[in-house]
């Protein structure tokens, strides 16, 4: 290292060697002091010095960038391991300016970092780590707990005007720069292009606790003071973002990637818990145009308030939602994936949002809108289901959210509010019917879900009546919630079983048959009885619609090894006898045959791609493939004679063929994949058809399809029965990729080039 002379690479490898040999005596000294052994003197003492100086001279801007990188990198090492007793008081100097000077390296202030190559954010990273790993030592170094660590010290623990430095000096630029937007777009969403928010992340794993509070605090401060701020409200209500956004992504990052120290300090120390209470209640909080908080205003009979105020406050409160949605996804995870959340913090959120349930005023509507998203996140959190079994408070919590459960399905289903926040009403009641229910002999999912189909009863009607966009999309809301409710029935099991199977059979036989009996009613009632009240569009959406809620029911990913196996047994009967009423003479070729209906199809496909298909059974497989050939035959040939230039191939808004035909390609991939001898006398019939879906159109919507396609069409060759068949249509196929060979989609040129070659080669 000392006679590096002009070599730079030497020098590079010299300056990485230097911090490995220095971070290996850390090591054994950290060792030795757990040991109880003292050694004198210092190991390092003899290099010390003269390793700093050298290694802060190659981390000079005049140097190339490689040797730079190493410098640091090996700099970073070298000073955790060196105490400042063995070191001068003029290289200590030194240390502290070299710190300085690289924490402005990674602020998103400095105008250098514009525009960063590899190479420069290979030095912006290391950078960073030695920042994170200084601030780190040095916001802990008071702590008792840090000092009855047994480990070597260095110049960040047992040097007050180096940890005054970087407490004082870097600590608070660094919460200032992550608190800042990134200039140039350089800053992503999760904040991991951020090399000041890596550095806290990095200080709050080396720092362990206190180092994880003082972040955490200053960056909570920082998005409090943000969202208080008059003057940003308005800017975000003019469409920007808003500038609480950047430290809410900042401490994202920090909580996701910083160790446990940092979700535990935004929970359990006191100044954090009261400032996260105080960012959710400002996301609860917006102004009227006087600038007084909406949380003061006083509401009743006595207050009179004119039509066009009502229609402020509303735009008001819809502004207010869309800037807590701009933060609330960068605070979940501090309420989510195993964080740890005191029970009392949920149960105060819970009597927060019941007071306001249902909501009455506008006010009311955002608080509801901001509680939602966490109480799903919390609800989520397997430690907090496991706690909330085990603690005392556990009890009350149940009953409270029990209690709330059917408020919150009226307000899923209620279309005048927010759909992001009706989407985390749905979660909070799939995670309530499936966790939080106390007593496993009773359950609450039988009287949601009557007034979930009641409620489609509704939209039903209402549909005949009116035939609007609206009365669609809340009859689809209504489906939906069906779907979570059966959803969340079926993985429960026990009692909860059998209003999982009514779900069941109301979803696939309204999506076969287009009508249904109501399950639960006490007299015995048929939903679309008169199917004449319908348009013909309108029972095509219908049926598409219970389809595609009946896919969200049985693909959900939780509960026991058998609850998807009941429902499948419940399905099938309705899908098959669809199956057998439109089924064309077998000996017939496959292209003659007629397709079943759109509906049946579709629950079909759910069915065969989220189920095993021994849990089928070999004979329903093979009717279920007969099924799903014949009806990618027929809506195949359909698109081929489909104006290409037309937005949407499908003239229903809930049914595009995209969808219907990536699950018919998707289907038929896992029967090649599983059942190859059940598929193979159609083969000959679906080859021509794979091809007219291939060089069906060059608009980017149809790729994802087109490459299913092609996936089937390479899956078709390696079935050993079908060497014959796929040698008599080699140049058919070899020939009728060739168009996609100029396709504007890269991949799908990429896959086209690779399926042909897979053609050509045949034998």
């Amino acid at each position: 290292l000392r006679g590096y002379g002009s070599d730079a690479e030497k020098a590079a490898a010299a300056a990485l060697a230097t911090g490995t040999m220095f971070s290996s005596s850390e090591r054994s000294l950290s060792q030795a002091a757990r040991d109880g052994v003292v050694i004198y003197p210092h190991p390092l003492q003899e290099y010390a010095s003269d390793a700093v100086r050298i290694l802060c001279d190659l981390a000079k801007e005049d140097k190339e960038i490689s040797l730079r990188v190493a410098a640091v990198t090996g700099l970073g090492a070298s000073l955790l391991a060196v105490p400042s007793s063995i070191l001068a008081k003029d290289e200590i100097t030194m240390i502290q300016q070299e710190l300085v000077s690289l924490s402005t390296q990674i602020a998103v202030n400095n105008e250098a970092n514009g525009g960063a190559s590899c190479s420069n954010a290979q030095y912006e990273y290391a950078c960073s780590r030695v920042i994170g790993s200084a601030l780190g030592r040095c916001l802990a170094r008071k702590a008792e707990e840090v000092s009855s660590i047994a480990r070597a010290g260095c110049v960040f623990d047992d040097n007050e005007d180096t940890a005054s430095t970087i407490s004082n000096q870097v600590f608070p630029a660094m919460i200032e720069s992550a608190a800042s937007p990134a200039g140039g777009g350089e800053g992503g969403d999760d904040g991991s292009k951020r090399h000041d928010v890596i550095a806290l992340a990095n200080a709050c794993e080396v720092g362990g606790q206190i180092s994880s509070e003082q972040v955490v605090s200053g960056l909570l401060s920082s998005v409090l003071q943000k969202l208080t701020t008059v003057e940003d409200t308005s800017a975000a209500q003019s469409g920007n973002e808003h500038p609480a956004v950047a430290p809410a992504k900042a401490l994202s990052y920090v909580i996701r990637n910083g160790g446990n120290g940092p979700a535990v300090a935004f929970h359990e120390t006191s100044s954090n818990k009261e400032a996260s209470r105080d960012v959710i209640e400002a996301l609860c909080t917006y102004k009227d145009k006087e600038g007084r908080n909406t949380t003061n205003r006083q509401v009743g009979m006595s207050k009179l308030v004119l039509p066009n105020e009502i229609e402020r406050e509303g735009k008001d409160a819809a502004h207010q939602i869309d800037l807590a949605y701009q933060i609330l996804p960068h605070i979940l995870p501090a309420y989510g994936n195993d964080a740890p959340v005191p029970l009392a913090t949920l149960q105060h959120i819970i009597v927060s949002v019941s007071k306001v349930m249902p909501p009455l005023s506008q006010r009311d509507n955002v608080r509801v809108s901001v509680m939602l998203p966490l109480v799903a996140a919390i609800l989520g959190n397997s430690l907090m289901q496991q706690s909330a079994r085990d603690d005392e408070m556990g009890a009350s919590i149940f009953d409270q959210l029990e209690a709330m459960a059917v408020s919150v399905a009226d307000y899923s289903l209620c279309y005048d509010w927010d759909p992001r926040a009706r989407s985390s009403a749905s979660s909070c009641l799939f995670l309530i019917l499936l966790h939080y229910q106390r007593d496993k002999a009773k359950c609450i999912d039988h009287v949601i879900s009557e007034d979930c189909i009641s409620a489609v009863g509704q939209c039903i009607k209402g549909n005949c009546e009116e035939g609007t966009q609206r009365s669609l999309e809340s009859l689809r809301s209504s489906l939906d919630l069906c779907a979570v409710v059966g959803s969340a029935a079926a993985c429960r099991g026990g009692v909860s079983s059998q209003t999982a199977d009514a779900v069941t059979r109301f979803l696939v036989e309204l999506a076969c048959k287009g009508e249904t009996q109501a399950p639960f009613a006490e007299i015995p009632t048929t939903l679309v009885k008169d199917s004449t009240c319908i348009e013909p569009s309108a029972q095509h959406d219908l049926q598409l619609m219970a389809a595609s809620s009946f896919g969200l029911m049985i693909s959900v990913q939780n509960g026991g090894a058998f609850w998807r196996q009941r429902m499948v047994h419940n399905a099938l009967p309705s899908i098959l006898a669809m199956n057998a009423s439109n089924k064309a003479a077998e000996a017939g070729p496959l292209s003659a045959m007629s397709g079943p209906p759109i509906g049946a199809l579709v629950v079909a496909c759910h069915v065969v791609c989220c189920t095993p298909l021994v849990v089928i059974g070999e004979q329903r497989t093979k009717e279920l493939i007969n099924m799903i050939a014949r009806g990618f035959v027929e809506f195949a040939n359909a698109y081929a004679n489909t104006d290409t230039n037309e937005p949407n191939k499908s003239s229903s808004h809930f049914g595009g063929w995209n969808d219907l035909m990536s699950g018919l390609l998707a289907s038929m991939l896992k029967f090649f994949s599983v059942s190859p001898d059940a598929v193979m006398p159609y083969i000959a019939g679906l080859i021509p058809n794979l091809l007219v879906v291939c060089n069906s159109s060059s608009r980017e919507g149809d790729v994802p399809c087109q490459l299913l396609a092609l996936q089937c069409l390479v899956a078709v060759t390696r079935l050993p029965s079908a060497h014959r068949i796929c040698k008599a249509n080699k140049l058919t196929v070899s020939s009728g990729l060739g168009e996609l060979m100029d396709h504007p989609s890269l991949i799908l040129r990429q896959a086209a080039v690779e399926t042909r070659n897979t053609w050509y080669i045949l034998e």
